[in-house]
């Protein structure tokens, strides 16, 4: 990341082996409860590096979804 040129933006990283595939997809993706909306690490990571661990470990439906976005 660091020698890349997306530097300057944020590093976020996701254990994506540690949650449940409910969680991990709100994590990635973001949550909207009612009112209130949480981004997900994708939109978080927007100009800098998403770095995906254990990326082996990601559902199959997720996996589809985050080649599409």
């Amino acid at each position: 990341h660091q020698a890349s040129n997306r530097a300057a933006g944020p590093l976020i990283s996701v254990r994506c082996g540690d949650m449940p595939a409910e969680l991990l997809e709100g994590e990635l993706f973001g949550n909207i409860f009612g009112e209130e909306s949480r981004p997900g690490k994708l939109e978080l990571a927007n100009g800098g590096t998403l770095f995906l661990d254990e990326v082996e470990k990601i559902p199959y439906h997720l996996q589809i979804r985050l080649a599409s976005a």
